[in-house]
């Protein structure tokens, strides 16, 4: 079955048939470019034009003459949003309590003060007990499981600066890092500056492990009863390596556990055994 010709006068059987348009001078199919359309807005009466080609003269709307295609490819634009003074400042006052409230959730979680900053800094500073307790060990193997001793010393600095720099060169690990204790230089007897932790002068390897070995900063070196602080309660010095809430404990077989400002068990000072703080 045939149809009628196409634009060129030729008889197209059915099968033939193709959507395509044909350039009449080489006989081949060719396709049009694709083309985005282009939407202009009149600054006169606020309407778009729809126009299917870049270059496609834009039609006069305001004449007295209309096609019907120009009336299908206008259509109305979006009105412009224009907001009161009163809304505007309901919005500023908005932006500013988003902010306040950006800045409480920051200050909770990262400022000293805040309990999730001080529990990520509690478990750094366990990471420096277990640097130190290594030394320490190596200390203790070359002087018959004795533990570092300073006759009369009366800060913890004086004893454990013998750890430098034969058994560790890294002093940084005696800085708590909950602390704002300045950082100390590297691979140098620190006897004359200030640590952030206590420490009982005296004690041996060979010792129980619930006997205390070093601690953080504590509030004071007396003995203690469950109950009784041992860390700042109030995160003021002294004792307030971690502010307000505890401090670490760690014991002569070098294991360590995260205590609150009360003690949850007995604090005993034997005979023979010092507890010197670090200095204030």
């Amino acid at each position: 079955m045939d149809v009628p010709a196409d634009a060129d006068g030729e008889t197209v059987p059915i099968d033939r048939m193709d959507s395509s348009p044909k350039n009449a001078c080489l006989g081949k199919v060719f396709t049009a470019p694709t083309v985005n359309t282009r939407r202009l807005i009149c600054k006169r009466c606020w309407f778009r034009y729809r126009l299917g080609l870049p270059f496609a003269p834009v039609p006069d709307i305001h004449g007295k003459m209309r096609s019907p295609v120009s009336r299908l490819l206008l259509q109305p634009a979006r009105p412009r949003l224009v907001r009161a003074s009163g809304k505007s400042a309901f919005s500023l006052i908005e932006l500013l309590c988003t902010v306040a409230i950006i800045l409480i959730v920051y200050s909770l979680y990262s400022t000293s003060g805040s309990r999730h900053y001080q529990a990520r800094q509690k478990a750094l500073c366990q990471q420096n007990l277990e640097h130190i307790y290594v030394a320490l060990k190596m200390f203790a193997a070359d002087n018959n499981a004795a533990f570092p001793v300073v006759t009369n010393a009366a800060t913890s600095e004086a004893p454990l600066s013998l750890l430098v720099p034969r058994y560790t060169s890294v002093t940084e690990i005696f800085i708590c890092p909950g602390s704002k204790d300045k950082k100390l230089p590297e691979a140098k007897p620190f006897a004359q500056r200030k640590i952030s932790y206590a420490y009982c002068m005296g004690r041996t390897i060979n010792d129980g492990g619930d006997q205390l070995l070093m601690s953080d900063a504590l509030a004071d070196t007396r003995p203690k009863e469950t109950g009784h602080k041992i860390f700042s309660a109030n995160g003021k010095k002294p004792g307030n390596n971690h502010h307000r809430f505890g401090g670490n404990l760690m014991f002569c077989d070098g294991q360590i556990q995260s205590s609150p400002a009360e003690a949850s068990a007995p604090l005993v000072i034997p005979p023979g055994v010092t507890l010197l703080n670090p200095k204030p």
